[in-house]
């Protein structure tokens, strides 16, 4: 499929690849790697997607739980990292399908997105900084 840049005033019926109205996220953006999309709802269901055809790779949903998902997924050392509000980080690995490698739990609120600096990953909960790393 082609690309569509470029064109002028109000693009919108001319220059969209595809739309999709069965997932999306309220808060959480949406991550790219290796030339496919993330995306996690802000109930737990995740996405991998065909940025130019928009077709699911894989599909999955995360445990249930007490809290959203507000943080935006980070994406470091081929893994995604997805932090729910009741204190949850889930960690999937980046494959050809929906695997949970690993869960913490940090055991305060998390609205924050966490980030990575350097070998270091650094979660913001309600009352702490934690940095995680060697």
């Amino acid at each position: 499929m082609e690309s569509k840049w470029g064109g002028g005033g109000d693009v919108t019926e001319t220059h969209r690849l595809w739309k999709r109205k069965d997932t999306g996220s309220f808060v959480p953006t949406p991550t790219e790697y290796k030339e496919r999309v993330y995306l996690i709802s802000d109930h737990g269901e995740i996405n991998c997607i065909n940025p130019m055809t928009g077709e699911d790779i894989w599909s999955g949903v995360f445990p249930e739980g007490r809290g959203n998902f507000y943080a935006s997924p980070l994406i470091a050392g081929s893994h995604l990292y997805a932090a729910r509000e009741d204190g949850k980080v889930f960690v999937v690995k980046l494959e050809d399908e929906f695997e949970i490698v690993s869960e913490i739990d940090m055991e305060d609120k998390i609205i924050a997105s966490p980030i990575a600096i350097s070998d270091c990953l650094l979660i913001r909960t309600d009352s702490h900084l934690y940095c995680i790393g060697n």
